[in-house]
């Protein structure tokens, strides 16, 4: 049995208060006994309003160095959502929605966003293309602890090629950080977190933002929907987060897995 932790969190739209608030979880829980520890997306600064300014971290930030100290100290591996921009050169690079997996060597592997988000709602339009280059191919982190994990960022979950590569690569674990709204989590969050996992039968932990995000110039508001969820390759709901922030945890297990996968083996031979 393999110990996971889930952060819940409702980010704003400072990076350092983000910041602040991920290192105080980090330093004031025992995390002797985690091996893996999840962020949600947009962990280190989420949009609010429309022309909000978000936030970028570079690669080169101190704030890695801080959470591979992390895992050295407590022997585990970490993934983290947020924008990023690094420097190239004399010029500034992509801004990307990307996901980092942070071991005891450092940065492992960074997925970047493929499908980015886009939706029209009755008093306002998201779209993610105004502010992110979108991502170009799935990436496969194999843990120095055993587990292979495919990687996704929340509105991939609507788009099960993706989900079906990973399974054809018989991945463990697929992750899913996410901010998924209000009004399309309350009807959609649950049902397809289940059905990838029922189909993939791997894993699959999605760590959520939740709550009321308050921009602080203006107070616009903006909802995510929480309910950080860890359901198993039956499509058991093995963790709901619910709403408040926090760390959460569940453990997952591989005797299950191939348990699952010996009792109902697909083959996915067909490539249509």
């Amino acid at each position: 049995m393999i110990k996971i932790g889930v952060f819940q969190m409702t980010s704003g739209l400072s990076l350092q208060d983000n910041k602040a608030w991920i290192l105080d979880q980090l330093y004031s829980h025992d995390l002797s006994d985690y091996q893996f520890l999840f962020f949600p997306e947009n962990s280190l600064s989420i949009k609010i309003a429309d022309y909000d300014r978000l936030e970028k971290i570079s690669l080169n930030d101190p704030f890695w160095d801080e959470l591979k100290s992390i895992c050295v100290a407590n022997n585990l591996e970490m993934q983290i959502s947020t924008a990023i921009q690094d420097v190239v050169g004399k010029n500034l690079g992509p801004t990307l929605n990307s996901s980092f997996w942070i071991t005891k060597s450092g940065i492992q592997s960074i997925y970047n966003k493929i499908h980015l988000f886009k939706v029209k709602l009755p008093n306002k339009t998201i779209d993610e293309h105004m502010t992110f280059d979108a991502g170009q191919k799935p990436v496969i982190h194999k843990s120095e602890l055993g587990l292979t994990f495919g990687s996704t960022i929340c509105y991939d979950l609507r788009f099960p090629k993706l989900y079906q590569y990973y399974a054809d690569q018989n991945v463990d674990v697929i992750t899913v950080p996410s901010a998924f709204l209000e009004r399309t989590g309350k009807d959609h969050w649950h049902v397809l977190l289940k059905a990838r996992a029922i189909e993939t039968q791997s894993y699959m932990i999605a760590s959520a933002q939740s709550g009321h995000h308050i921009c602080p110039n203006t107070n616009q508001v903006r909802h995510t929907f929480g309910h950080s969820l860890v359901v198993d390759p039956w499509g058991n709901v093995i963790l709901d987060a619910g709403q408040d922030a926090g760390l959460f945890h569940c453990f997952v297990d591989i005797d299950f897995l191939k348990k699952t996968r010996a009792t109902i083996p697909m083959d996915r031979a067909f490539k249509g």
